[in-house]
């Protein structure tokens, strides 16, 4: 998308996940969408916060991903509360760009961070930095993109790990992730297309309204202590 506006849906996966992809590649083909071969990739994201993670209570995250040879570094922030997100897809502002630094306190790193606390957080007290790691996500992603002649969507399946920077516990899952890619494309019609793929996977899928980083923050006490 060409705005900073991700748009997206997300969900728990309990069903296989070899029968869940064949589902979702059915699924967009009887709905007229064309689709690529596919893509694998490999994600190592690092994620920063305060001591007292005051990003994780204001429904916004800080983070360093690892990326087929380089690295990113992306703020995000939470444009729907999840409880009210029920039935609708799940919006978030998003800046992301290349980096060189491979730590948060980097120059450039630093210029980004205020940057984006500035425009878009309106929370001066981020600004001077003061972050730690917080927990490492090792994703293994499965990506498709969907499209017709006038919407696209990418389709992710994602084998995620969640590691305590505190503890070096680990624990792991599998999510769906259905994101909106033209801006052209009504929310609505989003809304629609994802209820009827809820309606096909049933019980195989669960929708999910917290961020990778808020799941990996409350996987449970045995993980963060």
């Amino acid at each position: 998308m060409s705005s900073d506006i991700e748009i997206e849906a997300k969900y728990l996966v309990h069903a296989d996940p070899n029968w869940l992809q064949e589902q979702v590649i059915q699924f967009f083909h009887e709905n007229a969408f064309s689709a690529d071969s596919g893509s694998l990739h490999l994600q190592n994201d690092v994620y920063y916060d305060t001591a007292d993670q005051a990003l994780l209570r204001n429904g916004m995250a800080l983070r360093l991903r690892h990326k087929g040879g380089k690295r990113y570094i992306t703020f995000k922030k939470a444009l729907t509360k999840g409880a009210s997100a029920q039935g609708r897809p799940w919006e978030r502002f998003e800046r992301e760009r290349e980096t060189a630094d491979p730590e948060i306190e980097g120059a450039d790193n630093k210029a980004f961070i205020k940057q984006c606390f500035s425009d878009f957080a309106g929370d001066n007290r981020f600004i001077a930095g003061g972050f730690e790691k917080i927990v490492t996500i090792r994703n293994k992603r499965q990506r498709y993109t969907f499209a017709n002649a006038t919407s696209a969507y990418e389709a992710a399946f994602d084998n995620v790990t969640y590691i305590s920077e505190l503890t070096k516990k680990e624990c792991s899952e599998r999510q769906l992730e259905i994101e909106k890619l033209t801006d052209e494309t009504p929310v609505e019609s989003m809304r629609v297309l994802i209820r009827n793929l809820e309606r096909k996977l049933g019980d195989g899928i669960e929708p999910c309204w917290e961020s990778k980083y808020e799941r990996a923050c409350k996987m449970g006490e045995e993980f963060q202590q």
